[in-house]
């Protein structure tokens, strides 16, 4: 996985072709904080449809009830949220945006409550000093496809670090900015995949 502060990743299972379970570990040196989260994603590719791919994923084992602890106010539903735009795979991320057609991946989910997922061994929670498990309530995405050489992508993420200690203006703005990075990072590699789309790795995978 290449996303921001991201030192180790592993897919834990491929339950389908676009359905998969992986497992991520995020980590601040100079803070001393480490945060793992591990969530199952779903795609669909609806390009007959409407020309677009849509995106959902939900957490798995970060709730209470499997022993993460969460922010100073008891709940995780407001904290880390972000949503971000871009259009073009040659431009940068643009403005914060929500889109109410986006799926909603609540915990009420299926992806989070298939049986299948009681055969799949999960890495455990982290333990020790500024170590712990991220609460990821909501991630959908939705990439339009406007052209052979653009895309226009909406991403809305709610994630909670479960971080007591630090403020919830820092927050958002912490992840709002990861929101971009990953944004523009995801463009980047767009371009790759157009100048070799032979040995590209990620178009290899894209033709599999």
């Amino acid at each position: 996985l290449w996303a921001p502060f991201v030192s180790r990743s592993k897919k834990l299972a491929q339950l389908d072709k676009l359905d998969v379970v992986s497992w991520y570990i995020v980590g601040v040196p100079m803070l001393g904080l480490t945060r793992d989260a591990c969530y199952r994603a779903v795609g669909c590719d609806c390009m007959r449809e409407n020309g677009r791919i849509l995106l959902v994923a939900a957490g798995l084992n970060d709730t209470e009830e499997h022993g993460v602890k969460s922010g100073p106010d008891g709940s995780s539903a407001k904290r880390g949220e972000a949503g971000r735009s871009g259009r073009s795979v040659l431009k940068q991320p643009s403005t914060a945006s929500s889109d109410s057609n986006l799926v909603d991946t609540r915990r009420n989910t299926f992806l989070a409550r298939d049986a299948i997922l009681s055969t799949l061994e999960i890495p455990p929670i982290p333990r020790g000093v500024g170590k712990g498990r991220m609460t990821l309530r909501n991630f959908a995405a939705s990439v339009d496809i406007l052209g052979p050489t653009s895309a226009r992508t909406k991403m809305v993420v709610n994630v909670d670090p479960n971080l007591q200690l630090i403020p919830q203006f820092m927050i958002d703005f912490c992840m709002k900015r990861m929101a971009g990075i990953l944004l523009s990072r995801l463009q980047a590699t767009a371009r790759k995949v157009v100048k070799d789309p032979i040995k590209n790795p990620h178009a290899r995978r894209m033709r599999e």
